[in-house]
């Protein structure tokens, strides 16, 4: 049958009969103990698909007709676990015949079927990303999103990991069943294709919207946020025996899905709540690990993997945890500043209009959403810091701009967290300048849980620390500029940090940090430009006059003496800034005269152009002056 029939009256029949054959023959391969044959039923299957799909037959209604087959293995095999049942064909749109033609097959079904069906669907869903056109994948959403909402999926992964016949002397619930160890591994294998399936769904519906090009937000979006909670529970509950490396396996999955699903949907206020609640409970040890006391390797790459299956020794040490850090810490922060910028209708008046709170208010104390969530991050910041910098002002400032500098060396690995964690805390509001600018006294500002807060996320300063931590290499730059995976956040970045310094000039010139803070430096890059036949022309070129560069991460024997007409060690961080930038302009002016520029960077080269007429004003400045 022709999935483009017109006949309404009727539900779809599911695929022809001789499809309904062959997925009759296929189903009960996929419960047999054998990998070998799962795995190749499973590939019969997507093959099947793949010829449908080039040959303009009926796939829309083979999709259908899994999903029917992964309904009633679920309903099979979440009978054996509970004393409901579902009746087999509630909920299925589909006709009765198809149901009744499917059952006698599907009569053996076990959790290998609902693996292998999951594994089936999502390796489906691989080949509709190399589509262009995206009703295809709107239409198989919309068919995943009705069997979503039709199982008691976490239920059924729920009672298969805690069978309640299993407990032992303590009633404390055991993952075996008392039969062979295949049961553990069918089980965890169920879970982890089920993680991967809805990261997967994440990821399309993510695709879907930039191809329609508008604000849709598929249903299923919805449906999987809501089942984040049961999912982690499912997950991470602290009574499973799990190993270290599928714990990690479980955190990875659930915080990158997490992560994804809250760039794509805003997400209301209870499930914000929710969400910071959830990172305590399951991810209490990552948030709360100290940052500025791990040691940092010059490419954590492999260390940092939640998929190294690590030896005992290794998990004593804490090897492959930092990539988990990173990942908890933005998703807290991510929550609880979208909490802060979000108005829930029952909140109690806020007491000041500058959200400026002393540092003495209790957690249940009753303030403003915006109160609370800004009271989130400073315990935590809180923790992570020692509170006794507050009664010297040079030790507060101090200690707060290492732990910036740390928080960034966290994610200086991981490029695509890292220009996410730079622009999330773009949204932070600051008050930090004003103690800078010498607007506000030490004294008056230290009890200002919102001048911690901005003063360690000040964008300024970890404009300057970033640059710093690249070693001033606008090369680098650049290649973040031209890559594909964050080519638009690090434009994005540039854009908005531009226009920051532009309007905070006097702040970006003056920034200083103590040089004993940033001799750890963990560069992304060795600078490209030491000292060589050609440094000083391209340093001059620039028309800013600048004739030394002053890397932070060489001993202080090798640095070069500060230019004299700064005339203080705080100059260099805005001279080695300014160098970067200007070449930077340089470079993609370049590339664009020869159209190998991947986008137009019109708007970042104004930005640089205004960063460059600023520069040329300090100059005029200073000569005036001197």
């Amino acid at each position: 049958m022709d999935s483009d029939s017109d006949d309404e009256d009727v539900k779809p029949k599911c695929g022809n009969h001789c499809l309904i054959k062959c997925v009759i023959k296929l189903i009960p391969f996929l419960s047999v103990g054998s990998k070998f044959i799962q795995h190749i039923s499973g590939n019969i299957l997507v093959v099947m698909y793949k010829f449908l799909a080039e040959s303009a037959g009926d796939w829309h209604g083979f999709i259908q007709l899994l999903c029917i087959c992964l309904q009633l293995a679920i309903n099979k095999v979440y009978s054996s676990y509970s004393s409901k049942l579902l009746n087999a064909s509630e909920h299925l749109s589909c006709s009765l015949d198809v149901v009744i033609q499917l059952q006698p097959s599907l009569e053996t079904a076990n959790l290998n079927v609902v693996s292998g069906l999951i594994r089936v669907m999502r390796n489906i869903l691989k080949l509709l990303n190399q589509r262009e056109d995206s009703l295809p994948k709107v239409i198989y959403l919309d068919h995943v999103n009705s069997c979503l909402s039709n199982v008691p999926w976490i239920s059924l992964i729920d009672e298969a990991l805690n069978d309640p016949k299993c407990d032992d002397s303590s009633g404390r619930k055991l993952l075996l069943l008392g039969e062979e160890d295949g049961h553990l591994e069918s089980r965890l294998i169920l879970l982890g294709y089920f993680l991967q399936f809805l990261c997967s769904l994440v990821d399309q519906s993510g695709l879907v919207e930039r191809e329609i090009g508008s604000n849709f937000n598929h249903p299923i979006l919805f449906q999987i946020t809501s089942m984040i909670p049961r999912v982690l529970n499912c997950c991470l509950c602290e009574e499973r025996d799990h190993t270290m490396f599928i714990i990690r396996y479980f955190k990875h999955k659930m915080l990158m899905m997490m992560i994804r699903l809250s760039s794509l949907i805003n997400q209301d206020y209870s499930v914000l709540v929710s969400w910071v609640q959830l990172l305590h409970k399951y991810f209490e040890d990552d948030l709360e690990k100290p940052i500025m006391e791990l040691k940092r390797e010059e490419d954590a790459s492999l260390i940092d993997s939640p998929f190294l299956n690590c030896t005992s020794d290794l998990e004593g040490q804490g090897f492959g945890m930092s990539h988990l850090q990173r990942q908890v810490i933005f998703l807290f922060l991510k929550c609880s500043i979208s909490l802060m910028c979000s108005r829930e209708k029952n909140d109690p008046p806020c007491r000041t209009s500058n959200l400026c709170p002393s540092v003495e208010l209790k957690p249940d104390q009753e303030f403003c959403t915006q109160r609370k969530s800004l009271l989130e991050i400073y315990t935590w910041l809180e923790r992570q810091i020692s509170r006794n910098m507050f009664m010297d002002e040079k030790l507060f400032l101090a200690k707060h701009m290492e732990f910036s500098l740390s928080i960034l060396q966290l994610y200086m690995h991981e490029d695509d967290l890292l220009f996410k964690m730079l622009l999330l805390q773009l949204s932070l509001p600051s008050s930090a300048e004003k103690l800078m600018c010498g607007k506000r006294t030490f004294q008056e500002m230290k009890d200002d849980i919102l001048f911690h807060v901005s003063n360690i996320f000040n964008p300024i300063s970890v404009f300057h620390l970033f640059l710093a931590e690249l070693s001033y290499d606008h090369q680098v730059l650049l290649d973040y500029l031209i890559s594909k995976d964050t080519g638009i956040s690090c434009g994005e970045y540039l854009l908005r940090c531009l226009r920051l310094v532009c309007d905070s000039w006097g702040f970006f010139v003056e920034f200083f940090v103590d040089q004993s803070i940033t001799s750890q430096s963990c560069c992304k890059k060795i600078n490209a430009f030491q000292d060589g036949p050609n440094s000083q022309s391209q340093l001059s070129s620039l028309g800013g006059g600048d004739k030394t560069y002053v890397s932070l991460n060489v001993d202080d024997a090798e640095k070069p003496k500060p230019d004299i007409s700064y005339g203080r060690s705080r100059g260099n961080y805005y001279a080695n800034a300014k160098v970067c930038l200007l070449l930077l302009k340089n470079s993609i002016e370049n590339l664009r005269q020869k159209n190998l520029f991947p986008y137009n960077p019109e708007a970042l080269l104004r930005r640089l152009s205004r960063f460059q007429e600023l520069c040329h004003k300090q100059e005029e400045y200073f000569i005036s002056n001197n």
